[in-house]
């Protein structure tokens, strides 16, 4: 058999004579994967034949007619990152062509890479920098993807990003930013690793903004002078869709961050180790169980943190700092949830503060520790940690015993006959 009929075969699984034309259309809207070259089929505008590189974070594109990668696109410069299974009529290989824009463009492709001017290197000067997504028809979530992001960090004083150094990120479903508080702030600092997710509808547009300066600053910056330095994947998710690749970055409403792995970390935003952690958040992070647990249901969630410092203010100054206390008995209430304070919400076990041979169980964890040990259990089928940021000052950082820097930790979900 001929080898271009037996792709054919494989491929579509539907070749007579009779429909053998309908086939060597469709092929024109089809890929067939190689080794390290995942392909994901989907229906897009123009003469592109579908995703590919999808499990290379910093390499996704679509596979595009030689020499066109980087023409031919509203608004967008392309950068080839390989070649692709499928061949053009003349027997070439397509391009995969990955799609960046920066500052003053816009993008309506399902994958776009929103990098600095001067990326790979920082910038040096001053910028103001506007951007624009536009949602594509069938989209419900657009996914960020902080690759590289460092900006200058926040004020060292109160938390909150410099306002001339910050992202900012608006859709019409998050006027405010991304981040549920009533105010933005934006992004600043370290935030690589990081991602989160903007519920959208077709035709939306998505501004970000993006302003940096030496002027005023009172964070930190690179010692040589240079600031300002991302590198976003962004990834528009067509939902409810049959692909395996949108299905699987999908994430469930209402929940800003989704990990679909067993065991990871997650972290507050703008987080170094050192940086305060910024007042004014309101977010739920998701942590994926379907999948998981083949040798039987998920018991448990772990929760161990690296760092934790999560700011208290108020009533819960005094009583509730070192993190393991149930109880702030001056408002005879649960810690943590004094206006001025801050936490991560979810229902878990820690050993019980007062009574050694007990174990206490409390929804709300804030102060210099995670509970008693640094470590807690989550026995909820659910697992969805709330975070929250109160409206704390300058004034109540300086009052604290320990440096409200938030959190970063490492959660492992746990499977077996429970």
């Amino acid at each position: 058999m001929n080898w271009k009929l037996f792709v054919l075969v494989f491929a579509l699984d539907v070749v007579t004579a009779a429909n053998l034309d309908v086939v060597v259309e469709k092929l024109k809207h089809t890929d067939i994967v190689l080794p390290n070259t995942p392909i994901v089929n989907i229906e897009r505008e123009g003469d592109s034949l579908g995703l590919c590189n999808t499990e290379d974070d910093d390499a996704t594109g679509f596979c595009v007619e030689a020499g066109r990668c980087g023409r031919d696109y509203y608004s967008n410069s392309g950068e080839v990152v390989g070649h692709c299974a499928s061949r053009d009529s003349n027997d070439n290989p397509h391009e995969c062509c990955k799609y960046c824009m920066t500052c003053g463009m816009t993008s309506r492709e399902v994958v776009t890479y929103f990098q600095n001017p001067k990326y790979p290197r920082e910038e040096e000067h001053d910028l103001a920098c506007n951007s624009k997504i536009i949602v594509r028809p069938g989209v419900c979530q657009v996914r960020f993807d902080f690759i590289k992001f460092d900006l200058p960090t926040p004020d060292p004083k109160t938390g909150y990003c410099d306002n001339m150094n910050n992202m900012k990120i608006l859709a019409p479903t998050r006027p405010h930013g991304v981040l549920g508080g009533k105010k933005n702030h934006g992004f600043c600092g370290d935030n690589t690793g990081q991602h989160f997710y903007v519920p959208v509808y077709h035709k939306d547009q998505i501004d970000i903004i993006s302003t940096i300066s030496d002027k005023g600053h009172k964070g930190k910056h690179d010692q040589n002078g240079k600031y300002g330095l991302w590198n976003i994947k962004i990834t528009q998710i067509e939902c409810e869709s049959d692909s395996k690749y949108f299905s699987s970055l999908q994430a469930p409403v209402g929940c800003l961050q989704y990990f679909t792995e067993p065991f990871g970390t997650i972290s507050s935003f703008n987080f170094d180790g050192t940086a305060i952690f910024s007042p004014d958040q309101d977010y739920a992070i998701c942590i994926a169980t379907v999948g998981h647990g083949k040798s039987g249901k998920i018991c448990k969630m772990t929760l161990r943190a690296n760092y934790f410092g999560m700011p208290v203010g108020g009533a819960d100054l005094k009583y509730c700092e070192s993190g393991s206390e149930l109880v702030n008995p001056k408002k005879d209430r649960d810690c943590c949830n004094e206006p001025h304070s801050s936490y991560i919400g979810v229902v878990g076990c820690q050993p019980h503060p007062h009574k050694s041979d007990e174990s206490a169980t409390r929804r709300y964890w804030c102060g210099k520790e995670l509970g008693s040990t640094g470590e807690i259990d989550v026995k909820v089928q659910s697992y969805v940690i709330k975070v929250w940021s109160g409206y704390f000052s300058s004034d109540d950082i300086e009052k604290m015993s320990y440096d409200p820097i938030g959190f970063n930790i490492d959660y492992k979900l746990t499977s077996g006959i429970c």
